[in-house]
């Protein structure tokens, strides 16, 4: 685990209890076994569409670790278990500032039982904000300001806006490009209690 990072943070559950949580170095089998292989087995292919539902985990880890300054992380409430997973990587270009250097996140994904458009009454809530908010941390400590960028699925635009992401003109294989500047990191920051 990247010892600039905590290891453990508090979710709330979808019926608001507190539920202590794990991050972890994810590696392509622990992606294999405790993602690729889970998630998706006990959830019906019919209903809500998921654009990431075909996603390779396995492959991805292995291909995203192969670029300098990339790391892979999990967040779990009880391991072997995985309740979401991010890969990104430490000083692109920012989009909004030229000169500027940047985390970017390649992927992030929450477990099919943390979902609210599948499951509204169960799972633990919160996991994508707070992986992204390690991605975030890492940014902001090394002097890049917490300036993050990423890429977004349709369905999540609006999560990613609320979070204080701002959408770029750049398109990505049809994906829209946003970038979370300084100011709205710190403030994703210190609404997560990473910074005072």
């Amino acid at each position: 685990m990247n010892p600039l990072l905590r290891t453990q943070a508090t979710l709330k559950s979808a019926g608001g209890r507190a539920v202590p949580v794990t991050f972890g170095d994810l590696t392509p089998e622990l992606a294999r076994d405790h993602i690729d292989r889970a998630w998706w087995q006990s959830v019906p292919a019919s209903g809500t569409p998921q654009e990431d539902r075909d996603w390779n985990w396995e492959h991805l880890t292995r291909e995203e670790l192969q670029a300098p300054g990339t790391f892979a992380m999990f967040i779990s409430e009880t391991l072997p278990a995985i309740d979401g997973a991010m890969l990104y990587q430490i000083g692109v270009a920012s989009i909004l500032e030229p000169t500027a250097r940047a985390a970017y996140v390649a992927f992030v994904a929450v477990a099919p039982q943390n979902r609210r458009s599948l499951f509204p009454d169960r799972g633990l809530r919160g996991v994508g904000e707070e992986l992204l908010a390690q991605a975030v941390m890492h940014a902001y400590l090394l002097g890049l300001g917490g300036r993050t960028i990423l890429e977004s699925l349709p369905a999540a635009e609006g999560f990613y806006e609320r979070l204080g992401f701002t959408r770029t003109r750049q398109v990505v294989e049809r994906l829209a490009r946003f970038e979370l500047r300084p100011p709205e990191a710190l403030q994703l920051l210190r609404k997560r209690g990473l910074i005072p």
